[in-house]
């Protein structure tokens, strides 16, 4: 089962220890590259979850460059996480203004 924002804490951590973790540890430096990895990313919902996060997180998204590499061992689901077209009922917990952005 997969849907977006699926383990909350996760993506909480991701906010609030890991990128301010990454950006600190890449201040003094010329590294601008955020790289994040969903393994078994099945339709797409966790990556573009993190991507969403990150997004949230980050704020100014013009200074880093950032790759989510989803993978997964079936193409069909790959394909469907490269369209990045949900049924209503995939969104339908996502607050109103994240589905409007």
């Amino acid at each position: 089962m997969t849907y977006f924002f699926r383990e909350p804490e996760h993506f909480d951590f991701l906010r609030t220890k890991a990128l301010p973790e990454i950006i600190d540890n890449k201040a003094s430096s010329i590294d601008n590259n955020i790289r994040l990895r969903s393994a078994g990313c099945s339709s797409g919902e966790e990556a573009y979850s993190m991507a969403i996060a990150v997004s949230e997180a980050l704020g100014n998204m013009k200074k880093w460059w950032i790759k989510i590499l989803a993978i997964d061992l079936s193409t069909k689901v790959l394909a469907k996480a490269s369209a990045g077209i949900y049924d209503e009922e995939k969104i339908n917990t996502l607050p109103y203004e994240l589905k409007r952005r």
